[in-house]
């Protein structure tokens, strides 16, 4: 299963998941919505769950299940109730490892480094971000391992903000200019940070709008969140209150409504 898609990708999946009874495709369709429209991912899920729970084939039926169950775990923590979605990752790690599944292995344990960087547990979230690269490699999904090496560089520039470059850099500079949204959206909100650590709030701020543009563009609602308060704060510090308090009130409006 894909990562991410653009929105023009996901509005072909959702025009196909209204029309088609695979419960495959209303699988997919649920990952993908989880941030889009995360209240309605809940329920598309729990409909899903019950369907999936009949089927005859068990190997399919595990597959169909462990991934509602991690895209429960990520809609959950998206309203905070990281609790939960640390219960419903395990269902969900459990799962993809009995399937011997790398792809959902990696998406799994960025998920769960997300869960881990809310909780300030940088260990943990730094172990659960390396094994997302290494089981996006042995898939051998390219844009997965991008995206895994990318939110790892997001991590690693807020601490060591010489040494991501050093190891990140050339990477960053490729998905810059990558077609795919997401690529953009993760390089750029590696800019941003990197901006505002080297005191340069201009770039920072134009990095962090164009990182939560790109965020909304492809259904990252809780990063695009994320970097609507980093752009909040740069407006803040070089004195634009009104507008950092717009664009903090559009930051919590949006949060309430997942």
């Amino acid at each position: 299963m894909r990562p991410c898609l653009t929105q023009a990708e996901f509005d072909a999946l959702q025009a196909r998941a209204r029309i088609d009874d695979d419960l495959a495709v209303g699988v997919e369709h649920a990952w993908h919505l989880r941030q889009r429209d995360t209240r309605l991912a809940r329920r598309r899920i729990a409909a899903l769950e019950r369907l999936v729970r009949a089927l005859p084939d068990p190997t399919e039926r595990r597959r169909l299940r462990t991934r509602l169950a991690l895209t429960r775990a990520e809609a959950h923590l998206l309203r905070g109730a990281s609790t939960l979605a640390r219960a419903a990752l395990r269902r969900a790690q459990d799962g993809f490892d009995a399937l011997a599944d790398a792809a959902g292995q990696s998406d799994a344990s960025l998920v769960e480094a997300f869960i881990e960087s809310d909780a300030g547990q940088v260990a943990r979230r730094d172990a659960a971000m390396a094994c997302a690269v290494l089981h996006a490699r042995v898939c051998g999904d390219a844009l997965r391992t991008d995206l895994c090496e990318l939110h790892a560089a997001c991590f690693e520039v807020w601490t060591h903000p010489d040494r991501a470059q050093e190891r990140w850099g050339a990477l960053v500079a490729r998905c810059l200019e990558s077609e795919h949204e997401a690529l953009r959206r993760v390089a750029s909100e590696y800019c941003a940070a990197a901006a505002a650590l080297r005191g340069d709030g201009a770039q920072a701020i134009r990095m962090f709008a164009q990182a939560a543009a790109l965020g909304f563009a492809t259904g990252h609602r809780r990063e695009a969140i994320h970097d609507l308060i980093h752009q909040a704060v740069g407006l803040a510090e070089r004195d634009d209150d009104a507008l950092a308090l717009e664009l903090l009130g559009g930051a919590a409006r949006l949060a309430r409504a997942a």
